[in-house]
């Protein structure tokens, strides 16, 4: 008796791991490769919760806030070739916060590539009562400012159909710059911290970017198209999101589900219809994610919290990438780029030219760039 419930153990092992197998999860440590990316530090910096990496010319430019200086700064860093040790000197922008303490939306803003240049969207703070929302533009004798009114949020820029840039923000209606007068996209939006960009790597105008809205508890996708720029909800997606085109410029979304503990993939051709819902992978808990499509299929980039006993955390930067495709769903392969006890509280990434770069937001920021697959 004791030798057949053995074999029917095995066999029941044997069958789950062929189900989890063939579905592409349960990639844990011991099936996980790590890398050895190359890495610049920011020394001496403190940033704040929010900072965008994009295409930038031949550079890639990360925009972010530091506490220390309470300035809006850029730093451009080479795609070509290995990065440097230290992140080289930044480019001053603008001091965004004169009053302490420092808010919780401090360093909040939006970019994008505009022409060929710079164009931002943020916040400052001049007086404790007087917050302020700022256009800066790259010009050739530095950055050009102006004041957008009414107050509100940064959520995106966007290009129009003359190459002009049209800011979208939220105070307390979702707002787009037009040349006469503002369109309202929605009535009521609360955007939950910063938008993410569908095309982080595009120079051209960015196709555009989805946010978590507050106010109606789901995720808001703005799209700029041929038809103009519209706005709509996206249901089965949480929080924890990321947004890609599919090959068809169609729209593809990958979100993390907390009660399943899974990472989703929602996918919808660019003719509409309903998203087709797959899952990608098991996860214990994610604070970030990233999408992109590759030639051999999605890659995924997230944060991963794993419990490292006794009662400790470990917070993983993880990048998922498609394997061979014989049959059925396909299969991942799981590689660590960095794991650490400190928090993660973030992370931005794009991948360009053949690499990956990824910007690590801890206590400091650290970019990493890898080979893509």
């Amino acid at each position: 008796m004791a030798a057949q419930e053995t074999m029917v153990k095995r066999t029941l092992i044997a069958l789950a791991a062929a189900l989890v197998a063939s579905a592409g999860w349960g990639l844990g440590a011991r099936e996980s490769t790590a890398l050895s990316p190359d890495s610049m530090a920011f020394p001496g910096v403190r940033p704040s919760p929010f900072a965008s990496l994009l295409r930038h010319g031949g550079s890639v430019a990360v925009v972010y806030a530091d506490r220390d200086t309470t300035s809006l700064r850029v730093i451009e860093i080479p795609v070509d070739g290995a990065l440097p040790k230290e992140a080289p000197r930044p480019v001053f922008v603008d001091k965004v916060d004169i009053v302490s303490p420092l808010g919780g939306s401090f360093g909040l803003h939006a970019s994008a590539v505009v022409d060929g240049r710079l164009h931002l969207l943020y916040l400052d703070r001049e007086k404790e009562d007087r917050p302020l929302l700022k256009r800066v533009r790259e010009d050739a004798g530095g950055w050009r400012l102006e004041l957008v009114e009414p107050f509100g949020p940064p959520v995106g820029v966007l290009v129009g159909v003359d190459g002009r840039p049209m800011d979208v923000w939220a105070p307390g209606s979702l707002l787009l710059r037009g040349e006469t007068t503002n369109l309202v996209l929605r009535e009521r939006c609360v955007p939950r911290g910063q938008a993410v960009l569908l095309d982080p790597e595009r120079e051209t105008p960015s196709s555009g970017f989805g946010f978590w809205d507050d106010a109606a508890g789901e995720l808001v996708v703005v799209l700029n198209g041929p038809e103009g720029v519209q706005s709509s909800a996206m249901s089965g997606v949480g929080p924890v999101f990321a947004l890609a085109e599919t090959p068809d410029r169609g729209l593809a979304a990958a979100t993390f589900d907390p009660g399943s503990r899974r990472i989703l993939l929602l996918e919808r051709d660019a003719g509409g219809g309903p998203f087709r819902q797959t899952t990608v992978t098991v996860c214990d808990g994610t604070n970030g994610l990233f999408l992109a499509w590759t030639p051999s299929g999605w890659l995924f980039v997230y944060d991963e919290v794993r419990s490292t006993p006794p009662g400790r955390w470990s917070w993983e930067l993880v990048i998922l990438s498609p394997g061979p495709r014989t049959s059925g769903r396909p299969r991942y392969r799981r590689s660590v780029l960095s794991s650490d006890p400190s928090l993660l509280s973030g992370f931005r990434a794009l991948i360009t030219d053949g690499s990956i770069f990824i910007l690590e937001m801890r206590d400091e920021l650290r970019l990493l760039k890898t080979a893509a697959p």
